[in-house]
């Protein structure tokens, strides 16, 4: 069967199971099918089908079993997912879905089965710890990222979990149904470690946490010895501009406040008889020059010759 899916199909409003699986159906889900209140099993896969998961669909809180897979739907999975409370099957695999998968899927309290490989989902794994009923769980190939919720360990039922081909990272849990590899499957996600040795995973860094414990203690050191160097270059640079400050100083000082050119005359006490008798009674041989300062005589003292005005 090919066309489109007739939107007619709404006005059945008791319809209980619509199964168009694998024919060539082409064009979007019309959101009439929401009016199909009854409607238990909804079953559109590998068809040609195209366009958004219509929010209508979300309605149908009888829905036992939703599969849409292979087909070219684009858009996020609805977060009225979550209304969907006796939903046991959904299959949204190989289509182009994308962004982050809706933190409403764990209402989804009697889910058994999830198929959503082969997307473009991304972010963290949402809180699907409630679904403990679930027996399958296939997130592979999209772009999941973050750690594996360790709840997955302590789901009893869990027979299949497949998370390959994701970016996700940190430690597997080796614990609960983590211990068999046949359950789980972790592939093609390089930045995650550890887990059992049946994965095949490098091991996890254990000197990872050491490091952060000797990290305090290395910053300390680095800070010492960062302190130790300021505090000498500190000490050095004020040594030298105290000397520079002080050959100024002295410097000025000598400048400012020259020595003095001292010069120390000594008067003898001479009388005048004794002045007398040297120039031989102010004799005109003893005469050396007279002008306007007065008259010049040489005299002869007991000890030296001294000019006498």
């Amino acid at each position: 069967m090919s066309g489109e899916i007739p939107s007619s199909i709404g006005n059945i409003t008791r319809l209980e199971t619509l199964s168009l699986f694998n024919n060539s159906f082409e064009g979007t889900i019309p959101p009439a099918l929401g009016n199909c209140m009854y409607l238990l099993h909804l079953s559109i896969g590998y068809n040609k089908l195209n366009g958004t998961i219509p929010r209508e669909i979300m309605q149908l809180s009888p829905l036992v079993t939703l599969s849409m897979e292979g087909n070219s739907l684009s858009g996020s999975l609805p977060k009225d997912v979550g209304r969907l409370e006796h939903l046991i099957k959904i299959s949204l695999e190989h289509n182009d879905l994308s962004g982050k998968l809706p933190p409403g899927l764990g209402n989804c309290l009697s889910m058994e089965e999830i198929y959503l490989q082969g997307n473009s989902f991304d972010g963290d794994i949402p809180d699907l710890k409630g679904l403990v009923g679930v027996r399958r769980v296939d997130l592979s190939n999209n772009n999941l990222s973050g750690s594996i919720p360790g709840y997955f360990a302590n789901f009893s039922k869990l027979e299949y979990l497949n998370l390959s081909f994701n970016i996700l990272e940190g430690r597997v849990p080796t614990e609960g149904k983590f211990q068999n590899a046949t359950i789980v499957s972790v592939f093609g996600n390089k930045n995650l470690c550890g887990g059992i040795k049946e994965v095949q995973l490098k091991p996890c860094l254990a000197q990872a946490p050491k490091m952060r414990r000797k990290h305090p203690f290395l910053s300390r050191k680095v800070v010492i010895g960062v302190s130790t160097c300021l505090a000498l270059l500190l000490l050095l640079f004020m040594a030298s501009v105290s000397m520079i400050c002080f050959r100024k100083i002295k410097k000025n000082q000598h400048t400012n406040n020259p020595a003095p050119f001292t010069l120390e005359v000594f008067h003898e006490k001479i009388s005048y008889g004794d002045l007398r008798n040297a120039t031989d009674g102010f004799s005109s041989k003893n005469l050396i020059g007279s002008g306007s300062f007065g008259t010049v005589f040489k005299a002869f003292l007991p000890r030296r010759t001294r000019l006498l005005r």
